[in-house]
């Protein structure tokens, strides 16, 4: 678990994240097993997956996240006020501004930069490239609640170059 930093897509600053974000970087290893041999043979493992997440919360909600984050699921209306009881999940949800095949479209990515601190206290830069955000929409619309924003990043790999890792960790030392 990181500290509290600030989320950067696309080179645009999303706001800053609550001291809760989750780095993952998730490996499977292939170990094969010879007759004779009780365990894996010295070189003989070998990586056969590798993929990094970023879930981060943040906390400056805007409603163009909306729109960022899960296209074509905001619907715009010209007067706010005219919102009856139970609007809001029709203007959210009604799927006026986009069609069942824009909803279906692959995922959309982004380059993603998370600076902040461990919990040590030293820098880090976390780089995510080609990132799809898959996390489900959740957010509190209450007055009572603090408006977030949840989001979790997974690195894609680029079809033109399949042997570049899409992602990088930088730490600075104190």
């Amino acid at each position: 678990m990181l500290g509290a930093g600030d989320l950067t897509v696309d080179g645009v600053d999303v706001g800053a994240t609550t001291d809760e974000t989750i780095l993952r970087i998730v490996q499977e290893i292939y170990e094969p097993h010879f007759d004779g041999v009780l365990g894996p043979l010295e070189e003989s493992l070998h990586r056969t997956r590798l993929v990094a997440s970023l879930e981060c919360t943040v906390v400056e909600f805007r409603t163009n996240l909306f729109e960022l984050f899960h296209p074509g699921l905001l619907h715009e209306i010209s007067d706010p006020l005219s919102w009856g009881a139970g609007m809001w999940g029709e203007i959210v949800w009604g799927g006026a501004s986009a069609s069942p095949q824009q909803l279906e479209q692959i995922l959309g990515t982004y380059n993603i930069v998370w600076t902040g601190q461990g919990c040590d206290g030293d820098d880090i830069i976390v780089t995510l490239e080609n990132a799809a955000q898959i996390k489900n929409l959740e957010t509190a619309m209450t007055d009572a609640e603090e408006a977030r924003f949840g989001l979790k990043f997974l690195t894609a790999y680029d079809s033109s170059d399949p042997g570049h890792v899409p992602f990088n960790i930088t730490v600075g030392t104190t």
